[in-house]
């Protein structure tokens, strides 16, 4: 399948995430491997020369490999980026050719060479989501219960799984090919409101029970494992689990809390859900080289109350006005402060999508 630029990048995202970033060793160890079958010679990523610079329009990495091979100001309209298989180079082409691709999923990362409809060669990185097994490795022998994979997996990645789409959810099967039923975060909060929660604290808003499921058979199925649908079961139970890490993405660009939402929902997830003093700090880290003192986050005042964007109530813990003016009905993060505030929803500012 060959595509210009412009035409790979909208059909990226329409079905996929994005164009393929291959800022990182592994990512172009993944990307030579996987283009043995390219048509092309080269094959689009996801740089493009912009404001005059070369970026990745993904924003995800902000190092560029093999940039000594770019022209530093390119003539229009040589401004696209792609990777040349003979010289495994950076290059930059005319945006209007048409080349083959690479797509990337959020979550498991999959790279994907688009070839035609029918036929695709496609290697792993699982960058954001680990498969790991009662007895692998990478847990000395310690992991045996559900209780044990959230305190492996908060050292080592963010926590375990969480599904808030049926997107989510389709990489954790396309990944879970063993058949085997493995852990993901969703528990009963049996210490406080006795509801299902993810490991964040979020309820949940996507669900793909079982029939008959969850039904608590022994009377005390506090957790869950997938494969194909989601059972309950007891959490005492050793079985193989999802981790995976929270992103924060910091767009450097003004906006409106409207507008950054838009950004967020069309180029990522959503703008930014931050339930844990975990997520508090990721987040600050990203937001770092923001260029205004505040970043829109995803908390805005409707119906009477505080929401995130996915529709659940915002914590109490989150220090906001009960009743806020209009227009000032939309969160943001301080960066200096490192407090929330209540920002006229029409104020332009730097935002945080995940």
């Amino acid at each position: 399948m060959d595509m210009t630029w412009e035409d790979a990048l909208m059909f990226c995202r329409e079905h996929y995430i994005d164009l393929a970033s291959a800022a990182q060793t592994y990512q172009l160890q993944l990307l030579q491997k996987s283009l043995q079958n390219s048509t092309t010679a080269s094959v689009w990523t996801d740089l493009r020369f912009l404001a005059g610079e070369w970026q990745w329009v993904s924003r995800t990495f902000r190092e560029i490999p093999y940039i000594g091979s770019l022209e530093s100001c390119p003539p229009d309209p040589y401004r696209c980026g792609a990777y040349n298989i003979s010289t495994a180079q950076m290059e930059n082409r005319n945006c209007e050719e048409m080349l083959n691709f690479k797509v990337r999923f959020a979550f498991a990362c999959e790279m994907l060479l688009v070839m035609s409809l029918h036929s695709t060669h496609y290697t792993q990185d699982l960058r954001n989501i680990r498969v790991v097994s009662p007895d692998s490795s990478l847990n000395n022998g310690g992991i045996h219960h559900s209780s044990d994979c959230s305190l492996w997996t908060r050292n080592n990645f963010e926590d375990l799984s969480t599904i808030t789409s049926q997107q989510e959810e389709n990489v954790l099967f396309t990944l879970n090919q063993d058949g085997v039923l493995k852990w993901i975060g969703l528990h009963i909060d049996l210490a406080g409101s006795g509801r299902w929660l993810w490991p964040n604290g979020e309820q949940v808003s996507f669900s793909d029970w079982a029939p008959n499921q969850p039904d608590n058979q022994s009377g005390q199925q506090y957790c869950v494992a997938i494969i194909y649908h989601w059972f309950d079961f007891d959490c005492n139970v050793a079985r193989p689990f999802f981790c995976s890490k929270t992103r924060y993405i910091l767009v450097k660009e003004n906006k409106t809390w409207e507008e950054a939402l838009q950004h967020c929902k069309t180029h990522f997830n959503d703008l930014a859900r931050m339930n844990t003093d975990r997520q508090l700090q990721l987040a600050k880290e990203a937001a770092i080289e923001s260029q205004t003192d505040s970043v829109w986050t995803g908390q805005r005042y409707l119906v009477g109350q505080w929401m995130w964007t996915n529709n659940d109530p915002v914590q109490s813990e989150i220090s906001l006005p009960v009743c806020p003016a209009e227009p000032y009905r939309c969160g943001a993060r301080n960066i200096k402060t490192d407090t929330w505030e209540n920002k006229d929803c029409t104020k332009m500012f730097n935002f945080l999508c995940n």
